[in-house]
């Protein structure tokens, strides 16, 4: 078995989560990322109005695996990863959320993996190593500081190698428009929207 295979089989290197609304047989839960019917998949791109600023600005994030959600949360915060059912109870209840999903696995997953040992874990454990600190300023391509849509296209630009997935990469990356920055070929779709 390759490394990538069996750190996939591992969850990589997160912990898993069971879902606390599993009602099959219980010596047998089943890992899962799961709220309101919505399973999420590591490198899903989420997008609320749920924020402090009333909608104004927006939020984003990143699956970075397939239960946990990476972002960060605003003016004197850090990057964090939490589950989908914390992520979620904390913005669908202030707005709307709205998942988008590009069809390349391939992609997703190597933004994901980016994303996570960029602005988690260098080792992509569950121990978080990286605390980039939120700010507006600075260059789109550096990683401290950061806010939440930047964090995002860095991982669909840096995480996807040479392949053509990022078309706009923009000095300022707007949470509303973030789907539109990426090429035709690779735009993602919604799948999910709550309200």
């Amino acid at each position: 078995m390759s490394y990538e295979e069996w750190i996939k089989l591992n969850n990589y290197g997160q912990p898993p989560v069971v879902d606390e609304n599993w009602e099959e047989v219980p010596q047998n839960p089943i890992v899962r990322g799961v709220y309101k019917g919505y399973t999420v998949k590591k490198g899903d791109i989420l997008i609320t109005n749920g924020t402090s600023s009333s909608g104004l600005l927006g939020h984003a994030a990143i699956a970075n695996g397939n239960e946990y959600i990476l972002d960060i949360p605003g003016k004197g915060k850090t990057t964090r990863q939490l589950t989908t059912r914390e992520w979620m109870d904390n913005y669908d209840k202030h707005g709307w959320v709205k998942v988008y999903r590009l069809k390349d696995s391939s992609v997703v997953n190597a933004a994901a993996v980016w994303a996570d040992k960029n602005y988690y874990s260098t080792k992509g454990t569950s121990k978080q190593d990286i605390f980039s600190k939120y700010g507006l300023t600075g260059s789109r391509y550096a990683k401290n500081p950061t806010y939440c849509s930047k964090i995002v296209l860095q991982a669909f630009y840096f995480g996807t190698g040479s392949k053509p997935v990022v078309q706009v990469f923009p000095s300022l990356v707007t949470v509303y428009d973030l789907p539109n920055y990426f090429s035709k070929a690779y735009k993602p779709q919604q799948v999910k929207y709550f309200q």
